[in-house]
């Protein structure tokens, strides 16, 4: 699929125009707009529990988060080509809940649903009616606030696709037994009235492998991709191209999938995962280009039997 212009210059992926407009609405309206446009700090921001660091994150991380989510979506290099395919497939038309995984502030499923407006917009995919239930996880309370702001904004530019979304907003510790049970309390309730589900874990190595605590939240986990199978089911779990990434947790991942075959396996044999790497033009500052890194494990949830 050659991409519009209103998603890449050429040489560079530029955020989806609706996700990027109501992005710098936010920003001017939780006054962040200049911080937004300061050097980015290096390391990046990370985001947390608290204001002062997810306000961090959002001004400077949320549009590398966005760009990660739509590379691994659109695919200008054609390196991730099963993640794409199956991104499109789960956000062509019908019923879908997509449960999104630390959620943060939005960027990951915001990024792919607007991106999908955008190709509708641009006649690059059939504008169908698609009713997504979104179903956000994230322990961080001002990074959901950020989310729901966004969704607000975006959601008549969606709904002119003939895109509808219903968000559910649920408050999320993978090393909590009890807040994992609840979140899959709405996936269950979610699934009897949809027809696909699609399960978007992103941007969760440095808490899983570098802070050490993969196996804490592994049985958690298992749980999500157990009650996120089905029938045409699958997961896509993004992270950035680095070796924790590749040669840490997502080994862990397919070694610990194994036990869960019946339904989970990846949908890239040999190494689990696709790579790319990519530019983006930052919303704040346009004339402004990034870095990408992308490492995408596409999973296959389907029960046996």
């Amino acid at each position: 699929m050659k991409l519009p212009a209103s998603l890449h210059d050429g040489t560079r992926l530029l955020i989806a125009p609706s996700l990027a407009a109501a992005y710098l609405a936010s920003l001017n309206a939780h006054g962040l707009e200049g911080l937004s446009k300061e050097p980015r700090p290096d390391p990046a921001p990370v985001g947390g529990l608290t204001k002062e660091a997810t306000d961090a994150h959002y001004a400077h991380a949320f549009d590398g988060s966005a760009a990660r989510a739509q590379l691994a979506l659109l695919d200008p290099t054609g390196e991730v080509k099963t993640t794409a395919q199956t991104l499109k497939r789960f956000l062509t038309a019908g019923t879908l809940t997509f449960i999104d995984v630390p959620a943060g502030a939005g960027a990951a499923a915001l990024a792919i649903i607007c991106s999908i407006a955008t190709l509708r917009e641009e006649h690059r995919l059939p504008r169908l009616p698609l009713h997504i239930h979104l179903i956000w996880g994230e322990i961080s309370v001002p990074a959901r606030a950020y989310a729901v702001d966004l969704i607000e904004r975006i959601r008549p530019a969606l709904e002119e696709q003939a895109i509808t979304l219903d968000c559910f907003v649920s408050s999320w510790d993978v090393l909590s037994e009890l807040s994992n049970s609840a979140l899959v309390e709405k996936i269950v309730l979610s699934k009897a009235a949809t027809q696909q589900t699609l399960l978007l874990i992103s941007n969760f190595n440095g808490f899983l492998e570098k802070d050490g605590k993969k196996k804490a939240a592994y049985p958690q986990l298992a749980e999500l991709l157990k009650y996120s199978s089905g029938k045409l089911n699958a997961a896509v779990w993004i992270e950035p191209n680095m070796n924790t990434a590749k040669k840490g947790l997502f080994p862990f991942i397919m070694k610990s999938l194994a036990k869960l075959t019946s339904f989970a396996t990846p949908q890239v044999a040999a190494s689990g995962n696709e790579e790319c790497n990519y530019k983006f033009s930052t919303p704040a500052q346009p004339s402004n280009t990034a870095n990408v890194r992308l490492c995408v494990m596409p999973i296959d949830l389907i029960k046996a039997g």
